[in-house]
């Protein structure tokens, strides 16, 4: 029946149907008819959609709340979406009035108060207000939740604070090994170390990068 469809939020779900996108109820039935070019999820009571004009927001009646006017959106999260005008980034309210003015190259979405953002290579966490503290650059990093935010670099992710500190460090099983060092031992200390197996090879090269006397 559907080309394609999203999951439901607020017993709503978008489905795809001869290329252009509506909402359907949990029975099926279109609540709000196939008429869109592209959508997301409804998020604390608005959708975007898009149509020729750009990006706007629904209601679940499917009237325009914010007309549309962006060149890319994203779901409303603590009553602010990040959407794209004019080639950046800023965050509107519900009302669609700039909260956090466009300004920025990459954005996320808001979550206990804090969003992380891109500026010209830079990441910041940035609050409500748009005030900025940037952070270590990472490869990848989500939102902050309870005052961590997991990042990626390279291969590996681990947990940085709020001031971009890595807490939760990205490792393999030896990073683990690493940290026993450095927090139990300073450069200098004598260390006993068995000589048999790679286990062995490996703590012993750990101990020698960090000084330690073995």
């Amino acid at each position: 029946q559907f080309e394609d469809g999203g999951a439901f939020s607020e017993g709503l779900a978008p489905v795809v149907a001869m290329s252009e996108l509506g909402y359907i109820d949990k029975a099926g039935l279109y609540v709000i008819p196939a008429q869109f070019r592209s959508g997301g999820p409804f998020s604390e009571g608005l959708a975007h959609v898009l149509v020729d004009g750009g990006y706007g927001y629904i209601d679940a009646s499917g009237a325009f709340v914010i007309p549309p006017r962006f060149s890319r959106a994203q779901p409303f999260r603590e009553g602010l979406a990040a959407v794209r005008s004019q080639g950046a980034w800023g965050y509107i309210d519900p009302e669609g009035a700039w909260v956090i003015p466009p300004r920025y190259d990459d954005v996320g979405v808001f979550l206990g108060g804090q969003a992380i953002v891109v500026r010209d290579h830079v990441q910041y966490v940035i609050d409500r207000e748009g005030n900025e503290r940037p952070v270590k650059r990472f490869d990848e990093i989500g939102p902050y939740a309870e005052g961590l935010a997991a990042a990626r670099q390279g291969a590996l992710w681990g947990f940085v604070d709020e001031r971009g500190e890595v807490v939760i460090f990205p490792a393999s099983g030896t990073g683990a090994w690493e940290a026993a060092l450095v927090n139990t031992l300073s450069a200098g200390d004598r260390v006993l170390m068995a000589e048999t197996g790679q286990f062995a090879v490996l703590w012993l090269g750990i101990a020698e990068k960090f000084k330690l006397n073995v």
